[in-house]
């Protein structure tokens, strides 16, 4: 099968001048926490690039730490900035994220030094609120976003998202960028075995085997659009007295959960909902396979893990349409709009199911097959042997005629 992968039109690349180096190396910049399953993808991610370069010197550069808000911003930045000659004689430079200051410093800097590079947004095309710590300006917040963004996206030499959802809202906002590309994660690894279990410790999750629950993974935070499952719930128990609402998750958003808690108070739900903080693990397997359906309402996702991890352990998942699982098979679950009667009804469905409906293998692989690690590997392998291809071929001194969109 060739992929055909699109980079910077071939008149802007004929123009770039591209740095000679004396040495192979790669540089990834990382500014996510590699615990959890965000951190699997990072290991996996860096596995992909290290087999794609056998010989090169693979540099993974971290920013991630414990920090919240604008001191996290400040200390990547800084963190950037000091280890800036890890940057020199770089063949390649892939940067993850858009709107983080490392992220745009490094772009600048490899602008600046003609080292090129690839941008991989991971669902970063939202700023946060403590983005723009200089000011709270309405529209000199909207403006520096703008700016900073496009320029990052515009001097990349490609652009690599994770769906065609994640594509059509980056393109939405930088527009006319055509060097978008396609890679999913590698998220399918196999369908898990409730057996491989081996022990679960804490009392509030085994608890929940003798409950009918719906399970939320994930983070707290504004984007991943909780309120709509609290607004359900009241719904869910009239047909269900003895369902529960399972919240697992880190606190991103502080205030986001101050709110949760308050509207549970207010519908009278603390009987029924329980937050768990950050399970990872057997115990997070236990509460897949334990649970009557995962739930994902957010008003955007770049990917979703989660549901890949559900549909591994044969848990059905309901979505919605802030999602890129709008082709969800039947057999699986549903994608719905954030409608309360609507998710009302799907989950009652599969709260009072005597017994977890259980999703065959062949409907898993089917969905999954495009998650494998072998097929993912495979396109980056593609992508990254045009990348090199190309900066050997602007190097040369005759460079005018070779074709930049050619199948591979």
């Amino acid at each position: 099968m060739g992929y055909v992968f699109k980079f910077k039109k071939l008149d802007n690349l004929v123009k770039t001048k591209i740095k000679e180096v004396s040495s192979d190396k790669v540089f990834i910049y990382n500014p996510y926490p590699l615990e959890g399953g965000g951190g699997e993808i990072q290991r996996d991610f860096r596995n992909i690039v290290a087999k794609c370069f056998p010989n090169y010197d693979l540099q993974l550069f971290s920013t991630a730490n414990s920090k919240q808000g604008i001191r996290l911003y400040i200390h990547r930045l800084l963190k950037v900035i000091n280890n800036r000659r890890e940057l020199t004689d770089c063949n390649i430079i892939i940067i993850q994220g858009i709107f983080d200051p490392g992220a745009i410093f490094i772009g600048l800097y490899a602008h600046i030094n003609k080292i090129p590079y690839i941008v991989v947004p991971r669902g970063d095309y939202i700023p946060t609120k403590d983005f723009f710590f200089i000011t709270r300006h309405f529209f000199i917040k909207w403006v520096s976003w703008l700016l900073l963004g496009r320029k990052l996206i515009k001097n990349a030499i490609a652009v690599v998202v994770t769906s065609e959802y994640e594509k059509k809202r980056l393109q939405k906002v930088f527009a006319r960028d055509d060097h978008i590309n396609i890679i999913p994660d590698p998220t399918f690894k196999y369908i898990l075995d409730e057996n491989s279990i081996k022990s679960v410790s804490r009392e509030d999750i085994m608890i929940l085997s003798k409950k009918p629950f719906a399970l939320w993974l994930g983070r707290i935070a504004r984007e991943k659009g909780l309120d709509l499952l609290l607004d359900c719930w009241p719904s869910v128990l009239k047909r269900c007295p003895s369902a529960v609402l399972v919240f697992a998750g880190s606190i991103t958003h502080e205030d986001v959960y101050q709110k949760l808690l308050t509207k549970i108070k207010t519908l009278n739900l603390d009987k029924s909902v329980l937050f768990l903080d950050w399970v990872s693990g057997d115990e997070k397997k236990y509460l897949l396979f334990k649970a009557r359906c995962l739930l994902l309402p957010s008003h955007y996702e770049s990917f979703g893990i989660v549901v890949v991890e559900a549909l591994s352990s044969r848990t059905p998942i309901i979505v919605s349409r802030g999602t890129p699982w709008q082709q969800i098979d039947n057999s699986a679950g549903y994608c719905l709009p954030r409608d309360v009667s609507l998710w009302s009804d799907a989950i009652t469905n599969y709260m009072t199911l005597p017994k977890k409906q259980m999703i065959s293998e062949e409907v898993i692989y089917n969905l999954m097959m495009p998650y494998k690690m072998t097929v993912i590997y495979e396109q980056w392998k593609k992508l990254f042997a045009k990348t090199i291809w190309i900066v050997k071929e602007i190097r040369c001194k005759d460079h005018q005629f070779f074709n930049v969109n050619k199948r591979i």
